[in-house]
């Protein structure tokens, strides 16, 4: 079995603001601003896309996390649902 080929795409996190790199199987397609699903160390989070990295001091710096999957309207409503009031 062949190793699926990935792109890394540099992210922002919706609740935090903290940035990262997630690799996402080239069969994936994101455009800028779309949103997506992590796994980080604190737990799963909504980030949102903001391109490809191309800075070499920036891939280096940033912390990379686990690709799980594209960002659900239904992501969106739990997160809110999540919020204090």
């Amino acid at each position: 079995m062949s190793a699926q080929s990935t792109k890394m795409i540099a992210v922002r996190l919706v609740h935090s603001r903290e940035s990262g790199l997630i690799n996402v199987p080239d069969s994936e397609t994101f455009n800028i601003n779309d949103h997506c699903i992590v796994a980080t160390t604190f737990g799963r989070d909504i980030a949102k896309i903001l391109g490809t990295p191309t800075n070499p001091d920036e891939i280096n710096q940033l912390p990379e996390w686990e690709y799980s999957r594209a960002a659900t309207e239904d992501d969106f409503i739990l997160m809110e649902s999540n919020k204090p009031r």
